[in-house]
């Protein structure tokens, strides 16, 4: 997986941990009111026991002029060590046009935000992951990768 440039020098993680993120895009045709608009779901699942792992995400979208994105998550409730996971300060949106290759990065600098929009998307093959953060800038796994097509 191609990780942005600024994660490769970061401290090793503390924590792992697997989010599920559950995708919904919706698109709208350009100029025609809408016409053409289509919509769809994909659900990113954990593999395997990691810790912390949601059991479950809900999903809103709107749309307004161009094309737009909500991506939910669910916070981990503990660290890789079964400790309960009490520094979380937030987590971070990596997502793209390239499978396994984020070249953009949003920061979400609260562990109480659970969702975000993603704006102005241009039609096209987005690919997003989420990961989490901790007080010391230690950062998750990212969850599994979801991804839609905008038209």
């Amino acid at each position: 997986m191609r990780v942005p440039r600024e994660r490769t020098s970061r401290t090793p993680l503390s924590m792992i941990l697997g989010l599920m993120a559950a995708l919904l895009l919706c698109a709208c045709g350009g100029g025609n009111g809408g016409a053409g608009a289509t919509d769809a779901t994909e659900t990113a699942q954990s593999k395997g026991g990691t810790r912390g792992a949601p059991t479950s995400t809900t999903t809103t979208t709107t749309v307004t002029g161009s094309a737009t994105a909500t991506l939910a998550w669910s916070a981990p409730q503990t660290n890789a060590d079964g400790s309960a996971m009490t520094q979380l300060a937030g987590f971070r949106i990596y997502y793209g046009t390239a499978h396994g290759d984020y070249s953009r990065m949003i920061s979400v600098d609260s562990a109480s935000t659970l969702s975000y929009t993603i704006q102005n998307l241009a039609p096209g093959t987005y690919y997003m992951v989420v990961a989490a953060v901790d007080v010391n800038n230690n950062e998750s796994l990212p969850s599994p990768e979801a991804s839609k097509t905008v038209q």
